[in-house]
């Protein structure tokens, strides 16, 4: 994984930003979060890093408007990773 400081300069917020929420101490903007799971290759996804509400709102729109996604979610349940 990238540095939080070259992330930070990459999706343009700070370092100390990037620090706090990398650490959980801060939530992410939806399109903050978008650009870090983008800059990190997915290894930070958007889901971890929003309030819990934008999550799962996210995860309703996305239920909504793309049946594929729903189905992927079904498959993935109680896989542990």
């Amino acid at each position: 994984m990238m540095t939080k400081y070259s992330l930070a300069k990459k999706v343009g917020i700070t370092p100390t930003h990037a620090i706090n929420i990398l650490n959980h101490k801060e939530y992410a903007s939806l399109p903050k979060a978008v650009a870090i799971e983008i800059a990190t290759g997915g290894e930070v996804r958007v889901e971890d890093i929003v309030r819990p509400e934008v999550a799962q709102s996210l995860h309703k729109f996305l239920r909504l408007r793309c049946p594929m996604f729903s189905n992927l979610q079904k498959e993935g349940e109680g896989v542990s990773k």
